[in-house]
């Protein structure tokens, strides 16, 4: 044949003689005129009613009709896009994978979707380390007045805190009474004071408290004072640890 044109053929050619081989989904095989003519002349080229000529092109393998979803995968892609790994993220390069380091709260500052609170306040309140100081060594008092008690003050900055403080305490004389209290910025916090009396024998015995303090400025020390009632007083092994929540 001189053409590709099979539309073209005789019209006296049987339809049903053998003319040509056909090929069709990989395979070769023996095809007759009609065939022919139907193959080379459907306007839709195989999207015919009751089935299509063409198999579907296989990844790496076979050509064939491209499927509606990869034409809206392809016709999805932008412009330029090329396969490569992201230039850099959080100063990484490659294929990067994320790591917990890659955020803190100051990075964050989105609705919780909790009335009045933030997702930072959230990572703040989590990221929060508790402060604390602690002795050992017995210290004394013999003042009437609230006075420091040793080695017992933070200093923590602005904010709203949970604070705990334990000691035991010891006193010379029976009867007599020795009161401890935490004070914020040189103020006393009266709910706070605790009170320590001393039986007829001499007997440690440990005085605790805890409280929640809003509010307290910046530059303002968290101190336990203490005072007594006659003679002197001893506390001993003490600790004062606070801890920011907002």
């Amino acid at each position: 044949m001189a053409s590709d044109d099979l539309t073209g053929l005789p019209a006296a050619v049987a339809a049903d003689a053998d003319l040509i081989y056909l090929v069709q989904g990989g395979n070769s095989r023996k095809g007759t005129v009609g065939e022919a003519r139907t193959l080379s002349g459907d306007a839709q080229h195989g999207a015919r009613g009751g089935g299509t000529q063409h198999d579907d092109a296989v990844p790496a393998g076979d050509a064939g009709f491209m499927t509606g979803a990869d034409k809206t995968k392809i016709d999805g892609v932008t412009a330029g896009a090329e396969p490569n790994d992201v230039d850099s993220v959080f100063g990484r390069t490659g294929a990067v994978v994320a790591a917990a380091s890659d955020y803190d709260a100051s990075e964050v500052d989105n609705d919780s979707g909790i009335a009045g609170a933030t997702v930072k306040d959230a990572l703040d309140e989590l990221g929060t380390v508790p402060q604390e100081v602690s002795a050992t060594s017995d210290t004394t008092t013999a003042s009437p007045t609230d006075v420091a008690l040793a080695s017992m003050s933070i200093t923590p900055g602005a904010g709203n805190y949970m604070i705990w403080f334990s000691t035991s305490v010891e006193h010379t004389v029976a009867g007599a009474s020795a009161f401890l209290n935490l004070y914020v910025g040189g103020v006393l916090v009266p709910r706070t004071e605790r009170e320590f009396r001393r039986g007829n024998q001499s007997q440690a015995s440990g005085v605790v408290f805890q409280v929640y303090l809003t509010g307290v400025g910046g530059g303002e020390a968290l101190e336990v004072r203490w005072r007594t009632t006659a003679a002197t007083a001893t506390a001993h092994e003490r600790t004062l640890t606070i801890r920011k929540v907002q």
